[in-house]
């Protein structure tokens, strides 16, 4: 809880800088390409996480990786977590810059699930409900789940739309029982 707190403040502390400097979405991407690279390379995550390794050497090992590839004041932000010591929760605070970075631009991610691959047009019509529902730009991910039969299942913040076979099929059912 602790530690959310403490990607909380980052986060917010970057993207204040981003804005005063209006650098807003260059520091998005930078935290796309930093928090990709978390993803793919676990090396990377092993060598944000460990606390063998002296901050001397991190700060030479970020200016090498970042310093062609990010904008000088997200280079001059990781300098600053590796001096205080909060490199550790790079990860976190990506995460809480990608929550604050859409919730300013009134943005929201949905995790949308069918029952098999749909087209764009099927896709489009989705995703323009959901705007229309949300009063939000949707950023979509998509999954493919067999078991829902058709329809979609739709994720975000604290909500589930479920507008699936299968739902509609455990309705039918309870009602019956009943």
């Amino acid at each position: 809880m602790k530690d959310n707190k403490i990607a909380t403040r980052y986060a917010k502390a970057l993207l204040t800088i981003a804005n005063e400097k209006n650098i807003t979405d260059i520091v998005h991407q930078d935290i796309t390409f930093i928090y990709n690279l978390i993803e793919k390379s676990n090396d990377f995550l092993l060598l944000t996480k460990n606390p063998i390794i002296k901050p001397e050497k991190k700060y030479k090992i970020f200016n090498e990786l970042f310093k062609d590839k990010v904008n000088e004041a997200t280079l001059a932000f990781l300098n600053l977590l590796v001096k205080k010591g909060r490199e550790k929760l790079l990860k976190s605070i990506c995460s809480k810059f990608f929550d604050l970075y859409n919730e300013q631009n009134n943005k929201i991610n949905v995790e949308i699930t069918t029952a098999k691959p749909t087209n764009p047009e099927i896709n489009q019509i989705i995703e323009a409900k959901l705007a229309e529902w949300t009063g939000k730009q949707i950023i979509a991910k998509y999954k493919v789940r067999p078991e829902l039969i058709g329809g979609f299942q739709a994720r975000f913040e604290d909500y589930i739309y479920d507008a699936s076979i299968q739902q509609k099929l455990q309705s039918l059912k309870e009602e019956l029982i009943k």
